[in-house]
């Protein structure tokens, strides 16, 4: 499977994603994709990727249940990650059946859903938005390594939601409380859209001995295969 696909290939997910009568997979039913404008915010173009667990908001087996053909579509602002829900799907299982609430899950793991009107304002907002923190150096491809605390509260609202966004891609990830030990290297593209993160830990021995620890990688999945985590 590519690390991105098309709307073609993601018609074709879901037609694989069936396991018995209102039982789909989950991985074959979520997709996400990185948007700039609110016009971007559609099912029928753009470049898509899937995530890699869904075990800890469906369990073990990451079956959803109570639907047919459902595309859970997640569009994320491109420079603080901030998600828009839209969810499809043929068919319900009957009111009688068991069936997942998938919006009070995702709502219950972001705390709150936007509206699409709010999404689109957030949108508008992160065209004037400076990237957070001190530039470290540019890498020879045009990106551009930031270098953060994650005590400067100035980061707080995009570090929730790059938090939030962790478990759907690293195993077992958990949130980050902020600490002035915390430090945060973002990788931006030339137009200014987040691309990669790492965490890095100051383990200290002393007050002023210390060893740093990479705590957590993620390089968005359009942005991988470019020797960036290295």
């Amino acid at each position: 499977m590519p690390t991105t696909y098309d709307p073609a290939l993601k018609r074709r997910k879901l037609e694989d994603q069936k396991i018995g009568d209102f039982i789909v997979k989950a991985i074959e039913s979520f997709h996400f994709k990185i948007v700039t404008s609110i016009g971007e915010v559609t099912a029928d173009s753009g470049h898509f990727f899937a995530p890699k667990f869904l075990y800890w908001m469906f369990g073990e087996d990451e079956k959803i249940m109570g639907y047919q053909n459902l595309s859970v579509n997640i569009y994320l602002s491109a420079k603080r990650l901030a998600p828009y829900f839209e969810i499809d799907y043929t068919e319900k299982a009957p009111v009688w059946a068991k069936s997942d609430d998938i919006l009070a899950k995702l709502e219950k793991h972001y705390g709150k859903l936007l509206s699409k009107d709010e999404f689109a304002a957030l949108l508008n907002e992160e065209t004037s938005i400076e990237m957070p923190g001190k530039t470290l150096c540019n890498l020879e491809s045009g990106k551009i390594v930031r270098h953060i605390r994650l005590s400067d509260e100035s980061f707080t609202s995009m570090n929730f939601y790059s938090q939030a966004l962790l478990p759907f891609f690293i195993e077992a990830a958990t949130p980050i409380e902020p600490c002035p030990y915390w430090r945060y290297f973002l990788v931006y593209s030339p137009e200014g859209a987040l691309v990669s993160l790492f965490t890095v830990f100051e383990a200290h021995q002393t007050a002023v001995k210390f060893r740093l620890k990479i705590s957590q990688v993620l390089v968005l999945p359009p942005y991988q295969r470019q020797g960036l985590a290295s």
